[in-house]
């Protein structure tokens, strides 16, 4: 498993001899239940930066109209407010979607990695990603959080 993902990992990072492994998780089975589980939590993130954004319009507009602003430009930055608080609406829907499902299908091995190496830019970025291993041939990364380089 570890040699699959590093042998990824040499064909497609920028500069693969920057390539250095820092520490490895436990392996354990990936399962279709536990990848929409994992989309779920990008819908609940986007749910909740719609409702912050759409919060501050609302804000937006109390202040507008305070000062006296002409009711045409209330209304449209109003409906924007609307907009983006129904997006969010949609995205909590689909996070609740994802949730339901209960697909126990394995899909391959997953496993957390951490690792240096070189961007494009020439830089040193320490990255942690969780990649599957997959059954049916191949790597997919699921997550991946960069540290920037210092």
């Amino acid at each position: 498993m570890r040699t699959t993902v590093s042998a990824y990992l040499s064909k497609t990072l920028p500069n693969p001899v920057s390539y250095r492994p820092l520490t490895w998780g436990e392996p354990k089975p990936e399962t279709k239940q536990s990848e929409n589980i994992d989309k779920a939590a990008d819908e609940m993130q986007a749910f909740v930066d719609g409702v912050h954004k759409g919060t501050r319009t609302s804000k937006q507009v109390d202040k507008m109209e305070a000062a006296g602003a002409p009711v045409a430009t209330l209304i449209k930055i109003n409906n924007q407010a609307k907009a983006q608080m129904e997006a969010a609406e949609a995205h909590h829907k689909r996070a609740e979607a994802l949730m339901a499902l209960t697909d126990t299908t394995v899909l391959g091995t997953g496993i957390m990695h951490t690792y240096r190496a070189t961007n494009k830019a020439g830089k040193s970025v320490m990255t942690r990603a969780f990649f599957v291993v997959l059954n049916a041939g191949g790597v997919r990364v699921i997550k991946q959080e960069l540290t920037p380089p210092k």
